[in-house]
């Protein structure tokens, strides 16, 4: 739900917007389309911050009620510099319009086949007097985007998987050739195949957890240091997803145990007496 009207600021024209924080679907939770603002507090564009000297934390006076500058923008190229968002009910008592809004944004499944009659014929039923527009270029831009990532992910991610099982299995046979004379040793004093085999594993096991710990360590601080300043728009859905981390602790010991395999293998059938001879 929103409220926008352009008003004078600092003697220029710009774009007054109070929004609220965005209504879901029940057991549809997905990544909100834009930012949730706190009362009292507001999101200034890219040109009237540069202009003004205006940064995070300062206060602004719009139209004789004072803000606190929570966020300043990226420049974005379009009437967006030159806007000021607030929580909607702010930006009604500032506008004296309490209760009021002039627009209503709504993102829905991009499937085939346009819905805009639909959505026309159901929405007319309700709110008689309005006009529903749909941002086409927008709509398409955004299932051409998530067709191109589903594509290229179906190949890259594959690929990545083999790379890395291929690197791990490099690492382990190298393992198995410096330790030959260890494994002779072993298996000359009784040691069997399944003890020597459970070495090599439990190894591979416990790289595997250590990786997985430290690769979501490292991925989540990058992701929250550097998501914000990227993705500035849902800067606020950047969160750690602890179900991650219980997953990786679990697939990628497994993963690299697999990928250890034929060196495991390699290793518990060497001959004790030609590996000994041979040092």
């Amino acid at each position: 739900a929103t409220l926008q009207k352009k008003v004078d600021w600092s003697g220029r024209q710009i774009l007054l917007t109070g929004i609220l924080p965005e209504i879901q679907p029940p057991g549809k939770p997905t990544s909100p389309m834009g930012f949730e603002i706190d009362k009292g507090t507001v999101y200034i564009g890219f040109e009237l911050a540069r202009s003004a000297g205006i940064e995070k934390g300062d206060l602004i006076d719009v139209n004789g009620k004072e803000f606190t500058v929570a966020q300043c923008l990226a420049e974005s190229g379009s009437k967006d510099d030159i806007r000021i968002y607030g929580h909607l009910h702010d930006v009604q008592d500032v506008l004296g319009k309490r209760g009021k809004i002039n627009e209503i944004k709504a993102l829905h499944c991009l499937c085939d086949g346009g819905a805009l009659a639909t959505l026309r014929e159901k929405l007319g039923r309700a709110f008689p007097d309005t006009q529903v527009v749909e941002f086409r270029s927008i709509a398409l831009a955004r299932a051409e985007t998530r067709r191109m990532f589903e594509k290229y992910a179906a190949f890259i991610m594959p690929a990545v998987m083999v790379v890395c099982a291929a690197w791990i299995g490099v690492l382990a046979m190298m393992n198995v050739r410096e330790r030959r004379r260890e494994i002779g040793i072993l298996r000359a004093l009784g040691f069997g195949s399944g003890k020597i085999a459970s070495l090599f594993l439990g190894k591979a096991l416990f790289v595997g957890i250590v990786g997985a710990g430290v690769g979501f360590a490292v991925g989540t601080g990058l992701a929250l240091r550097f998501g914000p300043m990227i993705f500035k728009v849902t800067a606020q859905a950047i969160k750690p997803v602890q179900g991650l981390l219980w997953w990786s602790l679990v697939v990628a010991p497994l993963f690299a145990g697999l990928a250890s395999f034929l060196p495991t293998v390699v290793a518990v059938t060497q001959d004790p007496a030609v590996t000994l001879i041979e040092e």
